[in-house]
C-alpha cells in the first residue's frame, strides 16, 4: 500500500469529515448549549455525582411519592422532573444510535462524498448493463443452439444471433472489467477514510455524551434537593416514612434503603433491582 497516497487522500477529505460531523451532532450541541446556559444562569454548582445513573430509581421514587401526596409533583418539581426525563431519554437514545461508528460511516457519511456517490452510481449502472448483456448472451446462445439442432446455421436468424452473442460477450467483458476497477476505487475510499472517521466520530460521541450528562447530573442534583425540601413539608410523606420505619426524613439514600429492605432477592427481577439499588448507594457515597 502507498501510505503517502493514503495520507494525502485522508487529508483531502478531513474537511468533509468535519463538515459532516458538525451537522450530524448539531442537535446534541444545541441541547447541551441550552442546558449550559440554564445552569450558568441559575448559578448551579456542577454535580460530581452521576445522578443520571439514578434515573430509574428517581422514576420509581417519584411515582411512590406522588401516590402519597400529589402536591409533591406540582410546580417546579414536576417541570424539572419532566425535563430531566426528556434529557435522560435523549441522552440514552444518542448513545444507542451511535454505538456502531461503522454503520454511521457507511450509511451516513460516505454518501455525502460526491466522488464516492458518483462512483457508486456508475457502478450500479454498469452492473445493470452487465445483467442485460448476460441475458443477451444467454438468449443468443439458446437461439443458436435451437437453430443448430434444425441445421439452420446458414440462416439470417442464426447469423443475427451469433452477431448479438459475439457483441454481447465483448461488451460484457469490457463493462465487467470497468466495474471491477470502479469497485476497487470505491473500496479504496472506504478503507482509506474509515480509521480517521472512526477516531474523530467516537471521540466526539464521548465528548458530547459526557458534556450533556454533566448538565443532566446537575439538574437531577437540584431536583433531588427540591424533592427533599418538599417531602419534609408534607405531613402525608412524613407519616408514611414513620409508619414504614424509615430512619430520618426523606432523603434519596433513605428511600433506596427502604426499597432494599422490601425486596425478595430470590426472584430474578427483584434480585436485579436489588443489585441496581446497591449500585445507586455506591454512586451516592
Amino acid at each position: 500500500m502507498n501510505f503517502k497516497v493514503l495520507a494525502m487522500e485522508t487529508e483531502e477529505y478531513k474537511n468533509e469529515i468535519t463538515s459532516f460531523l458538525d451537522g450530524y451532532f448539531e442537535d446534541i450541541e444545541t441541547i447541551t448549549e441550552f442546558n449550559f446556559q440554564f445552569v450558568t444562569k441559575h448559578n448551579f454548582k456542577i454535580s460530581k455525582i452521576e445522578y443520571i445513573k439514578l434515573m430509574r430509581f428517581f422514576q420509581t421514587a417519584m411515582d411512590k411519592l406522588k401516590s402519597i401526596d400529589t402536591k409533591i409533583y406540582s410546580g417546579i418539581v414536576g417541570k424539572l422532573f419532566n425535563d430531566c426525563q426528556r434529557l435522560y431519554e435523549f441522552h440514552s437514545e444518542f448513545l444507542k444510535q451511535n454505538k456502531n461508528s461503522t454503520i454511521i460511516y457507511h450509511m451516513n457519511f460516505l454518501p455525502t462524498i460526491d466522488e464516492y456517490s458518483q462512483l457508486k452510481s456508475t457502478s450500479s449502472s454498469l452492473l445493470s448493463q452487465e445483467t442485460i448483456l448476460k441475458n443477451n448472451i444467454n438468449v443468443s446462445n439458446a437461439k443458436m443452439t435451437l437453430l443448430e439442432s434444425e441445421n439452420n446455421q446458414n440462416s439470417a436468424q442464426y447469423k443475427n444471433a451469433k452477431k448479438l452473442n459475439i457483441d454481447s460477450v465483448h461488451k460484457h467483458q469490457m463493462v465487467k472489467q470497468k466495474n471491477v476497477e470502479l469497485i476497487k476505487k470505491i473500496k479504496d475510499i472506504e478503507f482509506n477514510l474509515q480509521n480517521t472517521f472512526t477516531e474523530v466520530f467516537e471521540s466526539r460521541v464521548l465528548i458530547h455524551s459526557n458534556e450533556l450528562a454533566k448538565y443532566i447530573n446537575t439538574k437531577m442534583m437540584f431536583l433531588d434537593k427540591l424533592i427533599t425540601a418538599n417531602a419534609s413539608k408534607s405531613n402525608s410523606i412524613k407519616a408514611f416514612f414513620k409508619n414504614a420505619n424509615i430512619d430520618g426524613e426523606y432523603k434519596i439514600k433513605n428511600f433506596i434503603k427502604y426499597y432494599m429492605k422490601n425486596i425478595n432477592v430470590s426472584k430474578v427481577k427483584s434480585n436485579d433491582w436489588h443489585s441496581y439499588l446497591e449500585e445507586c448507594l455506591l454512586i451516592l457515597e
